[in-house]
């Protein structure tokens, strides 16, 4: 009924002198067997692994995904 994609990233802000924020730098890891050294390099090391495991939470995500596609088929 719906799809979850998980994907890790690292979005870094900068304030300017108005207070907004500008964005710096948006980082996804590389594909393929790049991937987890990309992980490792961009993320410190006490949360680097939490990072490469990507399915650590899908389970609960797919669960409010349909809930949420249920709720909107049963208004339609």
């Amino acid at each position: 009924m719906s799809q979850v994609v998980v994907c890790q990233l690292q979005i870094t802000f900068t304030k300017n002198d108005s207070g907004e924020y500008i964005l710096k730098e948006y980082w996804i890891p590389e594909d393929g067997s790049y991937y987890a050294s990309s992980i490792r390099k961009k993320f410190p090391d006490d949360i680097e692994e939490g990072a490469i495991d990507t399915q650590r939470f899908i389970k609960k995500l797919q669960a409010e995904c349909d809930a949420k596609a249920k709720e909107y088929l049963k208004n339609k």
